[in-house]
C-alpha cells in the first residue's frame, strides 16, 4: 500500500474519531458540548414608577431571576430564558408597578419561538396599567412615562 493512502485513511480516520468521541471527556463549561443555550430579555424602566417583581414562572435559566427582584426608576434588569433548535420556551413576570398614589399589575411573557431566526423571539404584555407606556423591540421592553 502506499504511503499516501496510509495517510489519507489515518487522517479520515481522527476526523472521524473526533466527531463521534464521548462529550463527557471535554469540559462541561465549553458551549461547543451544548445543544441548548439562553437569549436575554432586557426590561429598562425609564419611568418614574418601581417595578416589583412578584410573580415568576416558566422557562427561565437556572437558577432565573431573584426572589425580591426591584427595578428601579431609570435602571434594567436582563432575563436569561431557555432556548434550543425547534423548541417553544416561555417565560412568565409578573410586576407591581409602584408610583404613589398608584399600585398597579405588568404582566409580561418572555417568548422564544421554535428556535430558528425567522420565529419571533419577544416580549408580550397581556396586562398594563394607565400610568406607564411601553415599547417592545424584540427582546427588550421598555418602559416609559405616558406622553
Amino acid at each position: 500500500m502506499n504511503i499516501g493512502v496510509v495517510l489519507v485513511l489515518f487522517i479520515m480516520l481522527l476526523i472521524v474519531t473526533s466527531l463521534f468521541s464521548n462529550p463527557s471527556t471535554g469540559s462541561n463549561n465549553d458551549p461547543a458540548f451544548s445543544v441548548t443555550d439562553s437569549r436575554r430579555f432586557t426590561l429598562n424602566n425609564e419611568s418614574y414608577s418601581t417595578l416589583l417583581l412578584t410573580s415568576k414562572s416558566g422557562d427561565f435559566e437556572s437558577p432565573g431571576p431573584p426572589r425580591h427582584l426591584i427595578i428601579f426608576p431609570n435602571r434594567s434588569y436582563s432575563f436569561e430564558v431557555r432556548w434550543a433548535p425547534l423548541t417553544t420556551f416561555k417565560a412568565f413576570a409578573t410586576f407591581e408597578v409602584r408610583r404613589f398614589p398608584f399600585n398597579d399589575i405588568l404582566d409580561t411573557e418572555m417568548f422564544n419561538g421554535l428556535g430558528t431566526i425567522s420565529d419571533p423571539q419577544e416580549w408580550r404584555v397581556f396586562k398594563s396599567p394607565p400610568h406607564i407606556s411601553y415599547v417592545i423591540n424584540n427582546r427588550t421592553l421598555t418602559v416609559t412615562n405616558p406622553m
